[in-house]
């Protein structure tokens, strides 16, 4: 804000996360432009994709690096979610059952 007026951020050039236990980060690979709000679409590399859904299934600290346009930067700390089921930690946790297709269909 400014005097009382909305002012927009410059779009998002580039967004990495930083895991806990890991420090190599995970870049974003942002494909087309961004839309009228300056959302943004991207990719994550398929093998280190995985740290980061075990890392969001399994409570660790995350660090989110914003990159804009115009050079600026945002730091985001976020936590992944604690499956509070029985066995629903590592293997059994609610991503990992996503990945391998196992998560139930609700009936309609």
């Amino acid at each position: 804000m400014v005097k009382k007026q909305r002012r927009p951020r410059q779009p998002i050039s580039g967004i990495v996360f930083t895991l806990e236990d890991d420090k190599n980060p995970i870049p974003v690979q942002l494909v087309g432009l961004p839309n009228k709000d300056n959302g943004v679409h991207g990719l994550l590399d398929l093998g280190r994709s995985a740290a980061l859904f075990e890392a969001l299934s399994n409570e660790k600290r995350i660090t989110i690096t914003l990159t804009y346009l115009d050079g600026t930067t945002d730091i985001l700390k976020a936590r992944g979610f604690r499956d509070m089921r029985k066995f629903g930690r590592g293997k059994n946790s609610y991503l990992n059952e996503c990945l391998r297709g196992l998560t139930p269909t609700p009936e309609l």
